[in-house]
């Protein structure tokens, strides 16, 4: 299993299975040359190089299209359509937009699309798939998983995960086409499903029974912080900022409650953040964190758009970067990031109420009143 992992470059996966305390085994990579090749220059993100590098005669005739051929191993075959897909500037993390390829593809070409907008097949913030020569049928769980998300299709997600229950980013794929409209169809029952839920409950606010798991504690204080039961969750973001080196997830939410709770160990915790990775979203939420608790609300403004152009999806920042405009007294930038907001999780009760604030402070008390 985790040969398969490290040979497609699924860190994601390998690093979530280390962090729910899955013993993590001593791999060797039983590979042929091409395919160590392959391998080195994808984790260089040489993702043009990898993808000539292994186009094969059959493939060779559908250039630049997602070719499941005949000829090539399934890691030949992985390698060479993912590198393609992430050469198209696809993939940027798993919360942004899936962009089109191939040519010619129509909604009609494809016999599960039935034209309705609660097909649970398709994603509404997703486009449509690209085209997509199978030579070849397989049951393999990461091509299934490619086919997946090049067409944005939860069914073949599912079909991967099911037939790799440990495959992590397949479980991050589908939380991105998991909506109200499909998410009773998923019926997961693997050992990761109640993290897949704890995941989809802190990313979509999209509630449905998971058992509280402590192995990943940075996940399990996400959760009590979405449930409100602040208390809990700093108790849980203590102890894990009580180590030398703690893991930066979510960190950023033990921030928001040192926040409200006027803490002055918020500095401490964006210095500590900042020593650990000051790349990460989460580090630039504690600094902006920081900067508002003290007044300096321009900068926590810049921070905070920092924040969204690494992670454009995550819903929480549009709020924190509304209140500060709605402290700058810049109200109709208030409204679109609490619009934004809503865009992206529309289940966020934060953004409809400091939405109502905004108008509020417009004298539009009608209004006002519609969003509390």
């Amino acid at each position: 299993m985790f040969q398969d992992f490290m040979a497609r470059g699924l860190y994601k996966t390998i690093d979530f299975l280390h962090k729910t305390g899955i013993e993590i085994p001593n791999v060797q990579l039983n590979l042929s040359k091409e395919e160590y090749l392959s391998i080195t220059f994808y984790n260089l993100k040489e993702y043009k190089k990898v993808y000539y590098f292994l186009l094969c005669p059959e493939s060779s005739n559908f250039k630049e299209e997602i070719v499941f051929c005949k000829c090539c191993s399934n890691l030949k075959i992985y390698l060479r359509n993912y590198s393609l897909y992430k050469s198209k500037g696809c993939v940027r993390g798993y919360n942004k937009e899936y962009s089109n390829m191939g040519r010619g593809f129509k909604e009609s070409d494809d016999p599960t699309y039935n034209n309705t907008p609660n097909n649970p097949t398709y994603s509404n913030n997703t486009p449509h798939p690209s085209t997509i020569i199978k030579l070849s049928l397989n049951n393999d769980p990461f091509l299934l998983f490619l086919e997946g998300i090049f067409t944005s299709n939860y069914k073949l997600l599912l079909q991967s995960i099911h037939l790799n229950p440990f495959f992590w980013e397949a479980y991050l794929f589908l939380i991105n086409l998991t909506d109200l409209n499909n998410v009773d169809l998923l019926n997961l029952d693997t050992p990761l499903s109640d993290y897949f839920y704890m995941t989809l409950f802190v990313t979509k606010s999209i509630t449905r029974k998971f058992k509280m798991i402590d192995n990943y504690k940075n996940l399990l204080g996400a959760v009590y912080y979405h449930k409100r039961e602040f208390n809990k969750s700093e108790e849980i973001f203590k102890e894990i900022t009580n180590q030398s080196f703690f893991n930066l997830d979510y960190i950023d939410l033990y921030s928001n409650i040192l926040y409200i709770n006027k803490d002055p160990e918020i500095l401490i915790l964006a210095q500590r953040c900042l020593d650990l990775n000051k790349y990460r979203p989460e580090t630039l939420c504690c600094i902006a964190n920081y900067y508002s608790l003290n007044n300096d609300h321009l900068k926590a403004i810049d921070y905070y758009q920092m924040v969204i152009k690494i992670n454009p999806n995550y819903f929480i920042i549009y709020t924190l970067l509304g209140n500060e405009y709605l402290e700058e007294k810049e109200i109709k930038k208030a409204i679109k990031s609490y619009n934004e907001g809503i865009k992206k999780c529309n289940e966020d009760y934060k953004s409809w109420y400091n939405l109502g604030r905004a108008y509020e402070n417009l004298s539009m008390n009608e209004t006002a009143l519609f969003f509390f």
